[in-house]
């Protein structure tokens, strides 16, 4: 699966997560990557393997490969002789995710999964990549306020109650919430 980042000029990656959806009659197979710019990131190779000889018995593969994520994909596996329904969670990448950062964020971003072993069939059913980024000089909004109105407290976090607060601005057309020629807010 190729996805094509379509992203501002100049921006460049600081966080990736990658989401897979496939169904398979044993995950234990299948070996993912994402790779974007060169740098190839491995997601998953053939799920307790090392553990079990036929690695994870898992029929279903609902996964979201996070690097900040508590715990490993092959922790969510037990051998069994009846395939598990599911193999799904938000779980830590085999290879780091942050190997993308710094990139440039725009272009292709190549998703592979294989069975890697006969006598098993699998679909992919959705495929997500999710790249954070940032434009160096571009205006983004201020952590005005935690409540949406002029003089609340700022809580760190720029989130729908400041968008709502520029917003509120920009309707009446108070300059504040407008952009300057050279992209930094004013």
């Amino acid at each position: 699966v190729v996805l094509d980042a379509m992203v501002p000029s100049g921006a460049t990656v600081v966080g990736v997560r990658v989401s897979l959806d496939v169904a398979h009659d044993w995950v234990g197979d299948l070996v993912a990557t994402v790779e974007h710019e060169g740098v190839v990131v491995g997601l998953l190779d053939r799920l307790s393997s090392a553990v079990y000889p036929f690695g994870c018995g898992g029929n279903d593969l609902d996964l979201t490969f996070d690097d900040a994520a508590g715990v490993g994909a092959g922790s969510l596996c037990e051998p069994s002789a009846e395939p598990n329904v599911d193999v799904s969670g938000v779980v830590m990448p085999a290879m780091a995710l942050s190997a993308f950062d710094g990139l440039a964020a725009g272009g292709a971003w190549r998703v592979r999964v294989a069975d890697v072993t006969p006598f098993d069939v699998g679909v992919v059913r959705e495929v997500c990549v999710t790249v954070e980024f940032e434009v160096a000089g571009a205006c983004s909004p201020a952590d005005v306020t935690s409540t949406g109105s002029a003089g609340g407290v700022p809580d760190g976090v720029v989130d729908l109650s400041d968008f709502s607060f520029y917003l509120t601005l920009w309707a009446l057309m108070d300059a504040a919430a407008e952009l300057t020629t050279t992209g930094t807010c004013d």
